[in-house]
């Protein structure tokens, strides 16, 4: 009996022990995963900016997105201009306007320091117009430094906290031998010209070959001389899809 009572002692020391042991690694377990979540929940606040915003905030970006139809508006927490170019380029329209939380929500509360941003929107809108004109020299040949108006995919300008503006444009070159293709089309006869630009269009939408590039500055004009600037030679070509959308701010 007591060699019974002892075995029985014994299991429940063992199993005291164990399940301490277990106790011991589930609390590292989750030790180590604290920094894990906490940064993934860093994360989604920074995605999940509108989320956050005020409702005086939110009606402030219903309103700018009814005044300036031909623009896209993001709200996001940015770090760096290649973090605020890569939230701009998910826009679908020729112009996009990139603000963080703070800032919205300082335009918001500021009747005078909202106008201030919007006078800089529109400034910004004007200066892009003369882009097709400042540009309109440049050939859109390969091997042509310096881009074209042509060359322009979409424009942006970034808001940061700090009061200080970037500006961005995202640029497409075509290639010579999508170029080559147009040309033939040119020379065909009217009938096959038709059939011709009826496949080259087909071609554009499913791959072609093109090479492209951003451009940032700290001011239009410091962007206008990045693009006249643009050494076409030292992008790589790249293999894309083509939808035949054609930058335009001239409307």
């Amino acid at each position: 009996m007591n060699q019974v009572v002892t075995n029985s002692g014994a299991a429940a020391q063992y199993y005291d022990v164990a399940k301490t042991m277990q106790n011991k690694k589930a609390a590292k377990a989750e030790n180590n995963a604290a920094p894990a979540k906490k940064s993934s929940s860093t994360a989604a606040d920074k995605t999940n900016t509108y989320d956050n915003l005020s409702t005086k905030a939110k009606a402030l970006l219903d309103e700018l997105k009814d005044k300036y139809t031909n623009m896209d508006f993001f709200v996001a927490d940015f770090s760096s201009d290649e973090e605020a170019q890569s939230i701009m380029s998910a826009g679908t329209k020729d112009f996009s306007a990139l603000f963080t939380g703070d800032e919205l929500e300082k335009m918001a509360n500021d009747e005078s320091y909202k106008q201030e941003r919007l006078d800089m929107i529109n400034d910004a809108l004007e200066k892009f117009k003369q882009l097709k004109e400042q540009l309109a020299n440049k050939e859109t040949e390969d091997g042509q430094n310096g881009a074209s108006y042509d060359d322009i995919v979409k424009v942006g300008i970034a808001f940061r906290d700090d009061g200080t503006v970037s500006y961005f444009a995202e640029l497409e070159k075509s290639t010579a031998k999508q170029k080559e293709r147009i040309e033939d089309a040119k020379d065909a006869k009217a009938e096959e010209k038709k059939k011709a630009a009826q496949k080259e269009k087909a071609a554009d939408q499913k791959e072609t070959v093109k090479k492209k590039t951003k451009v940032q500055a700290s001011s239009y004009e410091e962007l206008l001389d990045k693009l006249q600037k643009v050494d076409w030679n030292t992008v790589k070509e790249e293999a894309t899809q083509s939808v035949g959308q054609k930058f335009d701010l001239s409307v």
